[in-house]
């Protein structure tokens, strides 16, 4: 079966959740502001929660690669 735009979207959306609720999990509310203002998002962590429907495969990998550097895990630099 193909990839479709809305199979990406919808795993990006889910994938972007699952990371939200982990990273609330483990950091300190300023510590994920500080990890989305790197990602070049400009939303709270509560407006990004809120929109989180929106998200696109690529912010979901923004997102999860400056998590891991925050947190001193995978990769140490940015692929920019």
């Amino acid at each position: 079966m193909p990839k479709t735009s809305t199979t990406t979207t919808d795993a990006s959306v889910v994938f972007t959740k699952v990371l939200i609720r982990s990273l609330e999990e483990k950091l300190r509310p300023d510590a994920f502001e500080e990890i989305l203002r790197r990602t070049g998002e400009t939303r709270s962590v509560e407006e990004f929660k809120e929109t989180a429907e929106g998200t696109s495969i690529d912010q979901f990998r923004r997102l999860l690669q400056e998590a891991n550097l925050f947190m001193g895990l995978g990769c140490s630099q940015r692929n920019e």
